[in-house]
């Protein structure tokens, strides 16, 4: 009698999501726009961050978006003061 040879099944393995680090960058960018708010440079940061940790996969994105985000951040930061004496003088 022969002896059948199993041959196991595929196994499909789902890709996990990489929302993390694709908000990150999104957000980064939308920091250009947006930057004056305070709320989307500190928003990509923080995306930016958890990416890093948890998709490292996608690190290049995360960074991308965290470097964004510390860049348009702080050129609003630089230039609201001056918008601002603009307006009220």
């Amino acid at each position: 009698m022969v002896n059948p040879v199993r041959i196991p099944e595929p196994v499909y393995i789902e890709p996990q999501p990489k929302r993390l680090s694709v908000t990150a960058f999104v957000l980064g960018l939308s920091s250009l726009l947006l930057g004056f708010t305070v709320i989307v440079p500190i928003a990509g940061i923080l995306f930016g961050i958890l990416g890093v940790g948890l998709e490292p996969t996608r690190k290049s994105l995360s960074v991308t978006g965290i470097v964004a985000a510390m860049v348009f951040g702080a050129a609003w930061a630089a230039v609201t003061p001056l918008i601002l004496q603009l307006l009220v003088v």
